[in-house]
C-alpha cells in the first residue's frame, strides 16, 4: 500500500489558510509544497517508525502507508516549514516605510503574528511528536 502525498497536502492546507499560497502559479505551489514535505519528513520527522525516503515522485505518493497520525506529524512539519518561508522573505526583512510609517508597523505586526503561529505549531508538533514516540516505544528494545 502506499500514502498520496494529496492526503498530506489535504490536512496541510486544511490548517492553514494562505492567500498567498493559493495566488502562485500551480508550478511554483506545487514545488514549494514538495520542497516542505520533503523537509518534514526527512529532517522534522526522523523518528517516523516508516520509511518516509522511499517515495515514488513520479506517482507522488509514499511507498509506506502512513497513519493518520503520521501525516498530521507531517502536515504540522510542514506549517511550521511554511512559518520559516515566510518569515525569511525578503519583503518581510526589509525595513519600508512611508509619510506615516504605517507599514513599518503593519510588517511589525504581520511578523509577530507569525511568530505566534510558530510558537503554536511548534507545541503542537512536539506533543504529537511526544505522543507518537511514546505510542511506539519498544520497551523491550
Amino acid at each position: 500500500m502506499s500514502t498520496p502525498f494529496s492526503d498530506i497536502y489535504t490536512k496541510f492546507t486544511g490548517i492553514m489558510k494562505s492567500y498567498s499560497l493559493s495566488a502562485l502559479n500551480i508550478n511554483v505551489f506545487n514545488e514549494l509544497i514538495g520542497i516542505w514535505r520533503d523537509k518534514a519528513s526527512s529532517i522534522d520527522f526522523k523518528g517516523c517508525i516508516k520509511d518516509l525516503s522511499d517515495v515514488d515522485l513520479t506517482g507522488e505518493v509514499f511507498n509506506e502507508t502512513l497513519t493518520s497520525e503520521e501525516q498530521w506529524i507531517i502536515a504540522y512539519s510542514m506549517l511550521l516549514t511554511w512559518v520559516d518561508y515566510q518569515l525569511n522573505d525578503e519583503y518581510m526583512l526589509t525595513p519600508h516605510f512611508d509619510t506615516k510609517d504605517i507599514r513599518v508597523s503593519s510588517l511589525a505586526n504581520h511578523i509577530d503574528k507569525l511568530l505566534k503561529v510558530q510558537e503554536k505549531a511548534e507545541n503542537r508538533l512536539d506533543k504529537y511528536l511526544e505522543s507518537y514516540n511514546a505510542d511506539n516505544f519498544d520497551l523491550e528494545g
